[in-house]
């Protein structure tokens, strides 16, 4: 309908330049306009006097766009565009042949699609005017003769190196565009912005045309796994999977450790997003490297199976954790948290108790010097610990330096921090005009808060439901029961207004002049590399002395919540890696005592495993450039396998420090899983470039785009818009419009 009126497509009026085909001077044509409205203006007011202002001017406006209108297209408005020469340019076909182009659909792979849309009227009248360019491309890009013959499917797809290859090619070429048939897909997870500007920075359009469905409903794929890289032996291990559906019903989860099985639940999947996130548990006893695996259930017509099943590389170990507890009283709360670690097998509490302003008392140290001075005064022994708790003690006890300490022990040094309620605790402390407030999960007001000696009821939240810290038995249910008959607090402390990234794991049920009111009582939040905590309240040792000699719940409690806490505490040596479709990626960092980046060492790894790539090989780390501190390497894995590796490093020729660690290497998979076309990412890439996202079924304005480019050889055409139907409909309407009115006036 737009071009019956107008003529040509929108996209030519949106990027030609608006010109008047005439030799006359644009000068007269602006002295005329104003000059021919004042002459009809006048000439209205003489002759038709019993008008009126108002009505003079109406009409005078309506003649004046008719006359108007027609001076304007005697200066013959046109567009002036550029357009390629045929003969003198070329266009560039990239046809995908990864596997993920292999899917089927009613009996036609995706690749069969592209290749007969190679030979659709609107590309082959591409192909038929311009110079013509076949590529195929995965791995990389090849050339091609013809689109009958193509390439083995290839393992993986690099649809940025692809492109640039292409375009580093045809750099004597006068390439005029590229045209990509595509699933969208791209091995290392999409096209990045610094490969989106270097694309750009070539100057020749790209217009994607996508394959395959945005939907699947018959399919299931693990998005995301969320699993922690290292755990403690009997420990209970929460895994967060994200499960990508496009149609609402149930999923079978399954876990297993090897082949032995480990757990499984039901996913309701949800009718709201296309996305569904669930946690499952599993335990994990003995010690060493466990290759986790997790399966969702095939559905009924599901075609693809492979990325239903992903798996992780779990490093079981022992490990103690270094607890600093800091108390400012002596109080029943002290003893029972003490009393809860009393041969905890995976947490050292060591506590110092203020018995008077010059006076402490320490227990659980290790040597005599450990806080022979009180409350640590260096990074160095402050960042020994793993976790800190401060109990009812007020905040100008520390000097500045060590509450800055406290600060960026959380924030930089990535431990945690738990503070508790008491007489002395939080704001009643002065804890709100300290910077280690700006760490807490709740804005600390000491003149909304206050310390009440009443009992208090704990309450679960939705949140805390979920999290592993807070379970005393299997079965959701019974937890809720067990929580629910737990004894009150002996006390509960009002706190201010939580921040915005905090979670409630327990609230407090009170009683205020007979009210019942809730109010948060086990608060948590991320902060900077760490993880704070506030639990307000000193009174959970009435759940010891109300429980039975042999319930374990206020000991569960305790050891589970500091167990959370510090579980994420990073090492002062740490390694990672990943595998990146064939390569697998080192990435290690050391830093010093005080957790500052050591940049002057040598990082060296031994691999040693069951890949032919990875069996008794050496590689060196380098420095990264824009993370001081971080070492980085990347070799190919290309057997499947486990490698492990050993990190050790050195300063000249002495050996500082080690790290150990594990990849279990799979072939690549990649093609498997983001299976559904990726049309957002096809439209970035071509929105980027001066370029159009095209769909399949529509490419009839394919060549009229392609011909705008501006990259190759062009020429300048006028196009003329002054005898469009639009203008005669206009001066019609117009003309109708004075009519009317002068009906309705009277006037005729």
């Amino acid at each position: 309908m737009f071009e019956f009126w107008f003529r040509y497509p929108l996209q030519t009026w949106q990027d030609a330049e608006r010109v008047f085909d005439t030799e006359w001077p644009m000068e007269w044509l602006l002295i005329a306009l104003p000059v021919t409205f004042v002459l009809i203006f006048a000439w209205l007011l003489v002759s038709q006097r019993t008008w009126g202002v108002a009505k003079t001017l109406c009409i005078a406006c309506l003649q004046w766009i008719v006359i108007g209108g027609l001076l304007l297209l005697l200066w013959k408005p046109s567009l002036r565009t550029e357009q390629l020469v045929a003969e003198q340019n070329s266009v560039a076909f990239l046809l995908d042949t990864s596997t993920s182009m292999d899917y089927l659909h009613q009996g036609t792979s995706r690749i069969d699609q592209a290749r007969d849309l190679m030979g659709d009227g609107s590309i082959k009248a591409l192909r038929d005017t311009y110079g013509s360019q076949l590529w195929s491309f995965s791995s990389d890009a090849q050339k091609l003769d013809t689109v009958d013959i193509l390439p083995p499917p290839g393992d993986e797809t690099q649809l940025a190196a692809s492109v640039i290859e292409v375009l580093e090619q045809a750099r004597s070429d006068s390439l005029a565009a590229i045209v990509i048939l595509s699933d969208g897909s791209d091995s290392n997870g999409g096209i990045s912005e610094e490969l989106l500007n270097d694309i750009a920075a070539y100057n020749i359009p790209i217009h994607t045309i996508g394959i395959g469905r945005t939907e699947i409903p018959e399919d299931l794929e693990i998005e995301r796994l969320d699993l922690p890289a290292t755990v403690l032996p009997n420990s209970t291990i929460s895994a967060s999977i994200s499960i990508r559906h496009d149609a609402p019903g149930l999923a079978r989860l399954k876990v297993y450790d090897g082949e032995q099985y480990l757990a499984s639940k039901e996913v309701t999947l949800d009718t709201e997003s296309n996305v569904t996130v669930t946690s499952i548990e599993f335990e994990l006893l003995e010690d060493g490297y466990r290759n986790i695996d997790f399966r969702l259930d095939r559905l009924e017509q599901e075609l693809n199976v492979e990325n239903n099943n992903v798996s992780q590389l779990i490093e079981v170990v022992e490990r103690r954790y270094k607890v600093l507890y800091a108390e400012g009283e002596p109080r029943w709360e002290y003893k029972f948290v003490r009393r809860a670690f009393d041969d905890d097998p995976v947490v050292d509490l060591t506590s110092l108790l203020w018995v008077s302003d010059n006076k402490f008392f320490r227990q659980g140290i290790q040597d005599e010097q450990q806080l022979d001075s009180g409350f640590p005064l260096t990074r160095d022994e402050l960042y020994a610990y793993d976790a800190i708790l401060i109990g009812s003690v007020e905040a100008p006890r520390f000097t500045s330096d060590q509450q800055q300490m406290i600060h960026d022990f959380v924030s930089e040094r990535g431990g945690a921090l738990l503070m508790l309620g008491g007489r002395k605790g939080l704001a009643a402390g002065g804890w709100d005009h300290s910077i280690v407030g700006d760490s807490l999960p709740v804005a600390l007001d000491s003149e909304a808060e206050m310390f009440v000696r009443d009992k208090a009821r704990v309450v679960m939240t939705p949140v805390g439901a979920t999290q592993v810290s807070l379970k005393l038995a299997d079965g959701a249910q019974e937890n809720l029961r067990l929580w629910a008959e737990m004894p009150e607090l002996a006390d509960y402390q009002t706190i201010g207004a939580l921040k915005p990234a905090a979670s409630t794991l327990l609230n407090a049920e009170v009683s205020i002049d007979g009210n019942s009111q809730t109010m948060p009582l086990l608060v948590s939040q991320p902060y900077g590399l760490g993880k704070t905590m506030v639990l307000a309240t000193s009174g959970t040792w009435r759940w010891q002395m109300g429980l039975p000699a042999d319930d374990l719940r206020h000991e569960t409690f305790w050891r589970q919540t500091i167990r959370a806490l510090v579980a994420a505490a990073p090492t002062r040596f740490d390694i990672q890696a990943e595998q990146i479709a064939s390569q697998v990626h080192i990435r290690a960092e050391l830093k010093s005592a005080d957790y500052s980046p050591m940049t002057d060492i040598r990082l060296t790894t031994l691999l040693e495993g069951v890949g032919s790539e990875g069996v008794n090989r050496r590689v060196e780390l380098i420095p990264s450039y824009d993370e001081p501190g971080v070492y980085e390497a990347n070799f190919e894995g290309s057997s499947a396998g486990v490698i492990y590796m050993d990190a050790i490093a050195s300063r000249d020729g002495e050996a500082l420090d080690s790290a150990q660690t594990a990849i279990q290497v799979i072939d690549s998979r990649s093609e498997f899983f983001n299976i559904r076309q990726n049309q957002s990412q096809l439209t970035v890439l071509a929105e980027q470039t001066g370029g159009r996202y095209w769909n399949a079924d529509d490419l009839s304005e394919l060549p009229n785009a392609v011909s705008r480019s501006r990259s190759g050889i062009t020429q300048a055409t006028i196009l003329p818009v002054w005898d469009l139907p639009i203008w005669l409909v206009l001066l019609v309407t117009m003309k109708l419009a004075e009519w009317l009115l002068r009906r309705r006036w009277g006037h005729i």
